[in-house]
């Protein structure tokens, strides 16, 4: 389903003459959390993610990435989270071949995680919403290629957790909320096909 949108939307783009870049990008970013009365946690992530920017006009951009972010905790195995970020630029070219876009939007992070079988286990799903700002350099190495870096800050706006408990194939959901104060930032590099 989300390849089929960004077919449709790529074709959307050469109907309407709209400039862009499509390509994969990655990087390192680390998120900070500050439970009350307990000292900061911090968990290192490595995001790999499809990345789209439409250019709307000469000054104004939107973008888009979908992928998956690799979870590094300072104790135990890595993880895997669902992520989405959607941005609106203001597109400011250095040069004839150097563009700098900084904006702002939100991005989305799923992940489950569960122990056990069908008759004893937990499973939990976690929601993770943030407001970010980003900015990034894009670089025209070619006519149809393009290199980037960039950076980025996000400020948690939400968390929930649902957790299903099994006991003797007996089953129950609680779901709750964190209103924890949490931040992120990272860096990011990539490459992409400019059309």
């Amino acid at each position: 389903t989300i390849l089929f949108a960004l077919v449709i939307l790529l074709a959307a783009t050469s109907v309407f003459a709209i400039d862009g870049y499509v390509g994969v990008k990655s990087g390192y970013t680390m998120d900070i959390s500050f439970p009350e009365k307990l000292d900061p946690v911090t968990t290192n992530n490595v995001p790999v993610k499809a990345d789209l920017t439409l250019d709307i006009s000469d000054n104004f951009a939107i973008g888009t990435g979908i992928g998956t972010n690799i979870v590094v905790p300072n104790h135990g195995d890595p993880t895997a989270q669902f992520a989405l970020d959607v941005l609106a630029y203001y597109k400011m070219p250095l040069d004839r071949k150097l563009n700098l876009y900084i904006g702002g939007g939100a991005g989305y992070r799923l992940w489950h995680d569960s122990t056990g079988d069908n008759n004893y286990g937990v499973s939990t799903t976690t929601h993770h919403v943030d407001v970010d700002i980003s900015s990034k350099l894009v670089y025209d190495v070619a006519k149809s290629l393009g290199i980037f870096a960039g950076a980025d800050l996000g400020f948690k706006v939400y968390d929930g957790v649902s957790m299903k408990t099994t006991i003797m194939g007996n089953s129950s959901t609680t779901t709750t909320s964190s209103d924890t104060f949490g931040m992120s930032w990272g860096i990011t590099v990539g490459a992409a096909y400019k059309f």
